[in-house]
């Protein structure tokens, strides 16, 4: 099944995360066997799965029925070939040794491919909020749960009762957690700092936070006058000391089964969350039983994406696509990658849901579930358990129903997050004024402009927060294998990375052709 524990198992399941149940009840560990226990069809899978609050993988192998699941956002990713392998490590599998092209469009496009993609011909894995049925000897994929919403389905939410839902997500938090340490990794944002704020406010006092950055960064101290505060430890982790990066030993072989991990022939690899934990865990500032709750772009699905695209309600395929690919693909995009975009969103409005919920949806399944979200297998990886409040299955259903004038600028959460900011005492996060429109497209072109500078002039050796200095080790292997010319167009740290990855790809399938044709003349 894996190379990593975690799993547990009967006759006819297999699980791993938790969850809890439409009526506030926490399934962990062998408990959760008994959450999923007596499903034997695809209505009683659904039914379980749509209640399903939590971070989770589920494989049923019932004589009947033979189903995998992964939850909203999945978080445990599951993989699977059409000769009905599944396991949660590709490599476990057996396939081919050929890309898939559109999968490495998008991974170039973006740091991470299309959803239900890998990197591989003949590997696919399961979408978020979905699950895929083995019958007549071949998988079918079935949505359980989505981010969209039809034009006019809209809910009014109001302040109070925004807040009385997170008031419920909290409380579920601190009560599953049962006194064991807390691990937040700390930013000037907003996200994380609303989680700490929480935490205070319920009295939880097993809490350590930690931020990755630079020796003179402003992130530094907004997120330790936050954290000192509320009067919970924080620790500086900086890339740039000596220290970490031995601890860290990137490009050994520690690093190497994290890579491994984390990239899944999927998106590229994290490396502040992995060394935060080196760090932290050398210093014996973790517990071993310790839970990571990261805050993890918790206002994306409060409107923060369309707010930055400038998507409105009367945008069309066209213009959605424009925005996608200037402002969320990071990377570049080409005409392929461009179509696919433009034929998801004419499929989305021709279906009747809004231009702005197609955008979210989109952002959701692919940007945070594969760039931002799945970075957490930094923790998982270790061992640790990890809780994602601001992605509950409360907020996310709230979130994805509101009206525009709800997520633009994300107003009702910015009211609620200033609302708790004032009551805490800490500095207020002021709301990001709107722009007009014209403003924005020039901000998008200009964007534009940068990047295509940025490539020609290249990766610049000395970087705010320190993650080239980390990175330094894979830069000099990529150019080593593949010359000067493998980095010349690179803008940022995340293209090396991403490059790197690609190229370890390229090498294991390379290595893995050569030994199945000596096999074959054997």
């Amino acid at each position: 099944m894996s190379n990593k524990s975690g799993w547990h198992v009967n006759d006819a399941l297999s699980v791993r995360g938790y969850c809890f149940d439409a009526t506030g009840k926490y399934y962990s560990g062998k408990d959760l066997l008994s959450y999923f226990d007596g499903v034997a069809d695809e209505s009683s899978f659904i039914s379980r799965l749509r209640e399903a609050n939590g971070l989770f993988a589920v494989i049923v192998h019932a004589p009947q029925f033979e189903a995998v699941a992964v939850d909203r956002l999945r978080t445990a990713p599951l993989f699977y070939t059409v000769t009905g392998q599944v396991s949660d490590n590709p490599d476990m599998l057996s396939f081919s040794s050929s890309l898939d092209s559109l999968a490495v469009d998008f991974y170039l496009a973006s740091g991470a491919v299309l959803p239900g993609q890998t990197l591989l011909n003949d590997v696919q894995q399961v979408v978020s909020g979905n699950f895929v049925v083995w019958k007549d000897r071949q998988w079918k994929s079935i949505p359980y749960c989505n981010y969209l919403c039809e034009k006019g389905g809209e809910i009014i939410v109001t302040l109070p009762e925004l807040q009385k839902t997170m008031e419920s997500v909290f409380g579920r938090l601190v009560e599953s957690a049962g006194g064991r340490q807390l691990v937040v990794p700390l930013s000037a944002g907003n996200d994380s700092r609303l989680i700490l704020c929480q935490l205070h406010r319920l009295g939880y006092k097993n809490v350590v936070c930690y931020t990755v950055t630079g020796p003179d960064d402003e992130e530094w101290r907004v997120a330790h006058e936050t954290a000192v505060h509320l009067g919970y430890p924080h620790y500086r982790i900086s890339p740039q000391d000596d220290e970490v990066r031995t601890l860290c030993g990137i490009g050994g072989p520690r690093f190497e089964q994290y890579y491994k991990y984390v990239g899944c022939y999927t998106n590229f690899v994290w490396l502040f969350e992995y060394a935060a934990i080196c760090v932290l865990k050398s210093k014996g500032v973790i517990a071993s039983d310790a839970i990571f709750v990261p805050g993890h772009s918790g206002d994306s699905i409060a409107g923060s994406h369309i707010t930055k695209a400038h998507v409105t309600p009367r945008d069309n395929a066209r213009s959605l696509t424009r925005k996608m690919a200037h402002v969320s693909f990071e990377y570049g995009s080409n005409n392929t990658v461009l179509r696919f975009l433009n034929n998801y969103f004419e499929q989305m409005l021709s279906a009747g849901i809004s231009s702005f919920s197609a955008y979210q949806n989109w952002i959701v399944q692919h940007r945070q579930a594969h760039n931002i979200v799945n970075s957490i297998r930094a923790y998982t990886f270790f061992g640790y358990e990890v809780r994602l409040p601001l992605w509950d299955n409360a907020l996310y259903d709230t979130f994805a129903q509101l009206p525009y004038e709800a997520l633009y600028a994300c107003r009702l959460y910015t009211q609620y997050v200033n609302k708790i900011f004032q009551q805490y005492g800490i500095p207020l996060s002021e709301p990001k004024k709107t722009m007009a429109s014209w403003k924005v497209r020039l901000k998008i072109l200009f964007g534009v402009l940068k990047k295509r500078y940025s490539r020609l002039k290249g990766i610049s050796p000395t970087d705010r927060l320190g993650e080239w200095v980390l990175a330094q080790p894979l830069y000099n292997e990529l150019v080593a294998k593949k010359g000067e010319k493998a980095v010349k167009s690179l803008s940022q740290t995340n293209d090396l990375i991403m490059s790197w990855y690609l190229m370890k790809v390229q090498e294991f399938l390379s290595l893995f052709q050569t030994k199945a044709n000596q096999n074959h003349h054997l």
